[in-house]
């Protein structure tokens, strides 16, 4: 090979090599790992709930010990039965209240209120169902019962499975204090005690009264999209006539000189029922106005469990 070529040759490397040289590394971006969230998932119903007793024990355990190291008291608590998702109680869900009470019991911290007391006070009381049937009223029956806290929770099925969603709530407060989800595999035992119903605590509801009340919801200026507007207009005129409805129903007489009002600031069974009663409010007519306003009515039925206990206080 002729120099002249054999310079060039070692030339054009030369650059080559310079060039990668300068050339800055590629380096690969490591991508942080995500931990993602899931529903632990179980075969055993058993299992499920043994992972569920434990961790919301431990979780409460803080809580209840900052809460004894002031007051010298334990935690008072209820371990509610778990309502299915159509508002039933059901073997599976006074099965779920029984697994998980023990976690609570053998704890210095809490005092679990006993399955026999808390059925007591619903008949004696003569609830119409179980209050354990939507969050509002599972808190008005604590309070009733003296409770600081309520393990409470719902049951649901989807497919080849059962989810159970279990939460403790504050009683005072309202807030939830920790929540938990668990997902078992669907089984025939599963599913029988999910479908035996417990009669006493699933009445059929006897309409005997119905109240009727309007409202008028007006759209704000500050929104320009209609469609926003108009939703708004309507959830106000749902809130103006459940006010409606609620004013209705306190000033209704029961004695020559006792109104409804008065039973419900010094009756906590009353109060309570009442309370469940105006949740199932609905709309019965809705009317959309040339202004863009909206007005609704909505009625209310009261049973004759909860008339009967109007009339025997």
């Amino acid at each position: 090979m002729k120099p002249i070529k054999i310079i060039a040759v070692l030339s054009l490397i030369i650059f080559s090599l310079a060039g990668c040289a300068s050339r800055p590394a590629t380096v690969k971006e490591e991508i942080p790992d995500t931990i993602k969230k899931r529903t632990p998932r179980f075969l055993s119903l058993d299992d499920a709930l043994d992972y569920t007793g434990k961790a919301l024990s431990n979780e409460l355990k803080e809580i209840a010990k900052r809460d004894f190291s002031t007051s010298g008291k334990a935690s008072v608590i209820v371990i509610a039965d778990f309502a299915t998702v159509e508002g039933k109680i059901t073997r599976f869900s006074r099965y779920i209240a029984d697994k998980l009470t023990p976690y609570f019991a053998r704890s210095k911290n809490f005092s679990v209120l006993e399955r026999a007391l808390i059925d007591k006070v619903i008949q004696e009381h003569k609830f119409q169902a179980s209050p354990f049937v939507d969050e509002d009223s599972t808190q008005e029956f604590g309070k009733l019962l003296g409770a600081e806290t309520i393990i409470t929770g719902t049951i649901s099925e989807l497919g080849n499975a059962f989810y159970i969603n279990t939460k403790a709530v504050d009683v005072t407060k309202g807030n939830i204090l920790s929540s938990l989800d668990v997902e078992i595999r669907r089984n025939a035992r599963m599913v029988e005690l999910y479908n035996a119903d417990l009669p006493h605590l699933n009445k059929k509801k006897v309409i005997t009264k119905v109240f009727r009340a309007q409202g008028i919801g007006i759209p704000s200026p500050k929104h320009t999209n209609k469609s926003v507007a108009r939703a708004l207009a309507f959830r106000a005129a749902k809130g103006d006539a459940m006010r409606n409805l609620l004013e209705q129903i306190q000033s209704t007489q029961v004695t020559s000189d006792t109104k409804i009002k008065d039973m419900m600031a010094e009756n906590d069974t009353v109060r309570i029922q009442l309370n469940s009663s105006l949740r199932g409010a609905r709309v019965v007519n809705k009317k959309q106005m040339p202004d863009g306003s909206v007005e609704v009515e909505m009625e209310v039925e009261l049973t004759e469990d909860l008339i009967n206990t109007l009339y025997s206080q």
